[in-house]
């Protein structure tokens, strides 16, 4: 195995260090580099060592070049790049332009994959940090747990420490009390598992006081201003339970970075939360948790090989094959859980490796632009080189002139580029409802972006230089050399660029039509004109039924009623689902809702059979219950009234089969639900009221509302129109339809600059051929073709390589959602005309141009 550095990097501090420096820094690298070998591994040791090759440059330290002609030559380089880029102000504008928004694009996305990737990277034990995943193998992957997951690792791995967090929120004051709704019951290990900074406290005992209360620094001040509110009491109301307790301020903890899955204001110790909830908490059915366990080694530990006998050990055996435990890295939490439920706070990996090939996809078409531009203009460029030739210049000069003009043009581009996103940056987050910073790059990322810089200008020379600096001074001269030779390899170029361009117009296409798709799909209920008011204080839920009414009292509003989730659902509770007949290992979880009578009225769903439910709360409390028509297929019955179930352990008589309807996004599939009846005191009980209203007064009526709602409580209003709501879940993909949107648009105006000068090009160079044309008759349609032809074959051939790849592509994003567009060929079609529409109008552009110029001014000199 070689154990010596990169010999590449080696060679750079050589190259770029004077001899007075190079022994002693070189030797101080290269024993950082065994030193950081032993403890990481080559990976890591090579690469702290091109940090330090790269970090270590100093002026002083930089050996001087050799003659006064060599600093005389490259001044001169940029001197001559400088001119030309006034000469040819064309040329100019056209690739400035096109790296510019390269450039900007690619920056403004490094801050996005930045960003998204930056999570929980400040965990000290990131390394063994794992979060606890439920696993069956029909649904996908949940971090939502019974808290007996935790306990069972902790019993049976003792070198493993374990914390789990449930969630419920609190109100926390004794005057005015603040509504905290990040409040978590967590374990007295968090301190030793996360990397949240403690202000004031003892992290080994903040949290194993079962009164003790740890409070952020910002809920902090809210509390009590800027006093250390160390071992201050103050009192705690409940969500779920309706208890009051006096908790003990144990400890004050800087607010989590931004960058943190985890996001709280609050924690309590939770054996408050198992002693307050035990009839649920020992349940494994009781899904409540998040459960996070700090594992070393774990793929030599065995712990995943021991999961099926600890669930079989535990639960039996008929559950080893329909119940499974995983461990997800804390460091893949934010980017690598979609679809996976139990998640608060989540990325796409998806949508980083999406916006990085479009970031790659618009760098590559304004260095294509450049590329062709160069080439294209080979004849005046190469009576220049032709000139330097024949008055001693050798090739290897030519070449640099030629990348450092290149360079140049990039290093402009890239100072107003990034200057711009920079300035521009909060307006560009506020479009696209991001919240990016550049301080996220760190001098690692600076130098990283200066050389890539540089890269990018050396590239888009580098074929240009080969071209050019390879004729004769003789051909150069005579003006024959921009012949065929160059034409193939630019058609090569213009055909990638109208590929790219195809693709990303049709993908951005289509997430519109899907997004669209979801925000007009038919729900199987009226969403307008229903209003949703969350109750959240469990006092006032056991007058839930008095509020609603009052609600109803109000002119405007004529139904009413109360649910324990709003629309969109959020389905936090669901309870095991056995029927007569079914197989012994058929249990399935059916999602929970607590309505009164007059729910399904008013949302305005439909029964398919038997009736609603007739009697009030008490009267019944959950004995009867109404299911969707996915609970009665799953139960594989053609009708499943008067059937009596198994229901969270109880016996319950099936009155009435509704309609299915999504309750919640598209995001999701329509789940087995059951409906029950349900007075206040369960976890289960009704918390919203929903409201079908007129809107003819909406500010009169929304006043009354608000002044009706603070007759019962103090808490702030919450009101959200259903419609509203819904269009909210699907932020996400409004957000990537505006990102997808605003490259594409860069792209095809990077894509068009680039037709646009080739053809100025190309018409300049045809002038008199144009000239003769007209003089002899030809129709403005004739000259368009003329022009056009090439560039029509040329996006024919585009189209045939781009459209089954972008059908291919799109068609596999779509199959992400349950219900999506039907994509056709068209969308790829109506695509590729408009681009092709847009081309020939330049293309126009320039033949209206050169037709109104008289004849005789291009045809009375000879070239």
């Amino acid at each position: 195995m070689n154990n010596t550095p990169p010999r590449w990097a080696v060679k750079l501090l050589r190259w770029y260090c004077s001899a007075r420096f190079i022994d002693e820094l070189e030797g101080d690298l290269c024993e950082l580099y065994d030193r950081n070998l032993a403890q990481y591994g080559k990976r890591k040791a090579a690469q702290l060592f091109i940090f330090g090759v790269l970090g270590s440059v100093r002026l002083y330290r930089i050996k001087k070049l050799k003659g006064l002609n060599t600093n005389i030559m490259l001044i001169n380089h940029f001197k001559v790049a400088f001119r030309h880029s006034l000469r040819h102000r064309v040329f100019t504008a056209v690739n400035l332009l096109s790296l510019f928004f390269g450039i900007a694009s690619v920056f403004y996305i490094g801050l996005y994959v930045k960003n998204e990737t930056s999570y929980d990277q400040f965990h000290e034990k990131k390394d063994e940090l794992y979060r606890v995943l439920r696993t069956d193998p029909v649904d996908p992957p949940t971090a939502a747990l019974s808290s007996q997951f935790g306990k069972v690792l902790s019993t049976e791995f003792p070198g493993v420490k374990v914390c789990s967090m449930g969630s419920d929120p609190v109100k926390i004051g004794d005057i005015d009390p603040i509504l905290v709704e990040d409040f978590y019951w967590t374990d007295s290990t968090f301190f030793d598992l996360f990397s949240f900074k403690l202000i004031h406290g003892d992290p080994k005992t903040a949290l194993s006081d079962p009164s003790g209360l740890v409070i952020t620094q910002d809920l902090s001040q809210k509390l009590f201003g800027v006093d250390n509110p160390l071992n201050k009491v103050v009192k705690v109301k409940i969500y779920d339970s309706n208890e009051e307790l006096n908790m003990k301020v144990t400890g004050v903890v800087a607010d989590p970075p931004q960058h943190s899955h985890i996001q709280f204001s609050g924690l309590g110790s939770m054996a408050v939360a198992e002693k307050m909830y035990a009839s649920l908490a020992s349940h494994w059915g009781f899904s409540w948790v998040r459960t996070y366990a700090l594992i070393p080694d774990l793929a030599h530990s065995g712990i995943r090989e021991q999961t099926p006998a600890i669930i079989e050990k535990y639960l039996g055996k008929d559950m080893v094959e329909r119940l499974g435990m995983d461990f997800q890295p804390m460091q893949d939490v934010y980017l690598h859980s979609k679809n996976m439920g139990g998640n608060e706070l989540a990325g796409d990996i998806g949508n980083i490796i999406i916006f990085s090939t479009i970031g790659f996809f618009i760098l590559l078409i304004a260095v294509l632009n450049y590329v062709n531009l160069s080439t294209a203009r080979a004849l005046s460029t190469a009576k220049e080189i032709g000139l330097r030739k024949t008055i001693g210049a050798g090739r290897a000069d030519l070449i640099a002139q030629i990348l450092v003009e290149s360079v140049f043009y990039t290093l402009v581009a890239s100072t107003f580029a990034i200057a711009l996103i920079i300035i521009a940056l909060p307006m560009l987050n506020t479009w696209m409802s991001l919240q990016l910073s550049a301080s996220v790059f760190g001098l690692r990322e600076v130098i990283w972006s200066a050389i890539g810089i540089v890269t990018i200008g050396a590239l888009s020379g580098f074929y240009p230089a080969f071209v050019l600096t390879r004729y004769s001074p003789v051909a150069a001269l005579s003006g024959h050399s921009s012949g065929k030779t160059s034409s193939l390899p630019r058609k090569v170029l213009i055909t990638i660029q109208y590929c790219i361009t195809i693709f990303l117009i049709t993908g951005s296409v289509v997430v519109y039509l899907q997004f669209q798709f979801m925000k007009t799909f038919d729900l199987g209920f009226d969403q307008k004109q229903l209003i949703n008011v969350a109750v959240n204080d469990r006092g006032l839920q056991q007058r839930i039924d008095v509020l609603k009414e009052s609600f109803k009292n109000i002119p405007g509003v004529y139904k009413a009623a109360t649910s324990g989730e709003p629309l969109p659902a959020r389905m936090q509770n669901t309870w095991g689902f056995y029927w007569q007949g079914a197989e012994p290992d058929t249990e399935r979880g059916i999602d929970i809702v607590g309505v009164d009578k007059d729910y399904f009225d008013v949302v305005g769903l439909h029964l398919t059979e038997g009736a609603t439910f007739t009697l009030p709360f008490e009267a019944d409390s959950g004995r009867s219950v109404v299911i969707n028509e996915k609970a009665r297929d799953f139960m594989g019955k053609i009708s499943a009234l008067n059937e009596v179930v198994e229901i969270g352990g109880k016996n319950r008589k099936i009155i009435g089969v509704v309609e299915d309807h999504h309750y919640t996004s598209l995001h999701s599939t329509i789940a087995p639900v059951a409906y029950m009846v349900y007075g206040p005191g369960y976890r289960v009980s009704p918390d919203n009221v929903l409201m079908r209203v007129t809107t003819g007064n909406l500010p009169g009526l929304m006043e009354q509302l608000e002044t009706t709602w603070k007759e019962f409580s103090t808490d702030p209003f919450e009101m959200a129109f259903v419609d509203d709501a819904f269009a909210r879940t699907y932020a996400s993909e409004q957000q990537f339809f505006r990102v997808v949107s605003a490259f594409t648009a860069v792209a095809i105006i990077i894509a068009l600059c680039g037709v646009f000068g080739l053809i100025i090009f190309l018409a300049e160079s045809r002038t008199k051929e144009i000239s003769i044309r007209k003089v002899l008759g030809a129709s403005v349609f004739q000259l368009t073709y003329m022009l056009s032809s090439d560039f029509a074959k040329l996006f024919a051939v585009a189209v045939l390589i781009a459209g089954p790849a972008v059908y291919w592509f799109t068609d596999n994003w779509l199959s992400d959602y349950p219900l999506h567009i039907d994509l056709s060929v068209e969308v790829v079609a109506i695509s590729a005309v408009c681009c092709l529409i847009i081309s020939i109008f330049i293309v126009l552009t320039q033949v209206f141009r050169l037709t109104a110029i008289n004849p005789a001014r291009t045809l009375k000199s000879e070239s």
